[in-house]
């Protein structure tokens, strides 16, 4: 779920704020879920995962794998305006 601080978990747990995103990785060379999407972050979070939604490890946030492949793309899609509005 993409709420107003950042990506979030359908009970309302944060991910990652919003500010801490340096950048997102959709492309099909990079390493991430499949035909899901990568985000790089400034500051690492703790490690932790929901197998199929996403993983958090280090500096990277992997969102996808059992997500339907159309919902990660309008995430992504949103995530790079809210991006692009910041800089």
């Amino acid at each position: 779920v993409l709420a107003e601080g950042g990506p979030s978990e359908e009970t309302g747990a944060l991910l990652c704020p919003l500010s801490n995103i340096q950048s997102w990785n959709r492309s099909w060379a990079s390493w991430r879920p499949s035909n899901r999407f990568l985000l790089r972050l400034y500051d690492p979070v703790a490690p932790r995962w929901r197998p199929g939604v996403y993983w958090c490890a280090g500096r990277r946030i992997g969102v996808g794998g059992g997500v339907h492949r159309m919902a990660a793309k309008a995430m992504a899609d949103q995530l790079a305006e809210l991006l692009e509005a910041r800089m």
